[in-house]
């Protein structure tokens, strides 16, 4: 109640200077192609004194069953889909996160490590959003699956995924 939630473009955001109170990016700093001035206008919009919060996975070395998400889609789909997949990795160094996060303006930076389990019904579930994008996704799904039982196993799978949490004061 209260809130309002806006999606936007980070890089220029529609809203006057010192807008918010709060803003958060939840697992898309990775996507930004330049991170210091799309942080520095997630600064720009809020109040002095106002919160950042965001996060951003761990690399992969630190998400091993994803890592393997990552060869069975190269095996699948060749090494640009894999390449395209470990983008959302890159950011999962806590010092260079922190020097992002101060370069743009922002204050107060507390980078927390946070580890939780990712629970799937299947491999084919947790196929089935990266076979989506791919050419041909029926075939593409089901080959992927395959890799995926082959590596992780058949029926429900549960492993740790690991993510960084940072907050952050304008």
């Amino acid at each position: 109640e209260g809130v309002e939630w806006v999606e936007g473009d980070a890089a220029a955001m529609p809203f006057e200077d010192a807008s918010f109170d709060a803003v958060t990016c939840g697992f898309g700093l990775m996507f930004f192609k330049r991170p210091v001035p799309a942080l520095g206008e997630l600064q720009r919009v809020l109040r002095p004194g106002g919160h950042l919060a965001a996060s951003a996975w761990c690399g992969l070395e630190a998400n091993p069953a994803l890592a393997t998400l990552g060869e069975a889609l190269r095996d699948v789909a060749g090494g640009r889909a894999a390449r395209i997949l470990a983008v959302a990795f890159r950011m999962g160094d806590p010092g260079p996160l922190q020097w992002l996060f101060e370069r743009s303006g922002l204050h107060d930076v507390e980078i927390h490590r946070e580890t939780r389990e990712a629970r799937f019904a299947s491999a084919a579930e947790l196929a089935l959003p990266y076979a989506a994008g791919l050419d041909e996704p029926e075939a593409a799904h089901a080959a992927l699956t395959a890799e995926l039982e082959e590596r992780l196993g058949r029926g429900p799978l549960a492993f740790p995924v690991a993510a960084l949490l940072v907050s952050a004061r304008a």
